[in-house]
């Protein structure tokens, strides 16, 4: 599951345990990591962790509306601890995907079995393309997160950047 690779800019913390896991553990602070963002007041933290809050409920919502989800998500959903795990990969992978410097499948995470393709395009986690509802909301949630971290040039979005974050 977790990335072959990590950008060299992204700090090393792999005796601390890896990326993955750290957005696993905590969403927020494996975003600050990505971002480069060594200290957050307690107001900025929880304006951030509300937005994370916002991406997987909707992210959620998604995934529960998709018609071709394998049978084993639909399994963890019962689970919440399970849920929030998925949920939680989705979020990794779509800060992974849109930041510029994780360039290439070998610096995303992996599922088996896999997500679909167009679950992940309606989510936002692969593009932006005009397909679902949902997809422009994803990746608005992960940018509006880097607004609010000054760290919004780190990440690509919209037409141009779609060779950027492409599978």
């Amino acid at each position: 599951m977790s990335p072959e690779l990590v950008p060299s800019n992204v700090v090393d913390q792999r005796h601390k345990g890896s990326l993955f896991t750290l957005f696993l553990h905590s969403p927020l602070a494996a975003f600050c990591l990505i971002c480069n963002v060594q200290s957050l007041p307690l107001a900025l933290w929880d304006r951030g962790q509300a937005i994370v809050d916002r991406f997987l409920a909707e992210a959620g919502r998604l995934m529960m509306r998709s018609r071709q989800i394998d049978a084993a998500y639909l399994q963890y959903y019962r689970d919440d601890f399970l849920r929030l795990l998925v949920l939680r990969y989705l979020f990794c992978s779509a800060c992974l995907r849109l930041h510029r410097s994780f360039r290439g499948p070998r610096y995303y995470p992996a599922s088996l079995p896999p997500l679909p393709e167009q679950l992940l395009l309606e989510g936002g986690v692969v593009s932006g393309s005009a397909g679902g509802g949902g997809a422009v909301g994803l990746q608005r949630l992960v940018l509006d997160l880097a607004n609010l971290m000054n760290a919004r040039a780190a990440f690509s979005y919209g037409p141009a950047a779609q060779e950027d974050i492409s599978v």
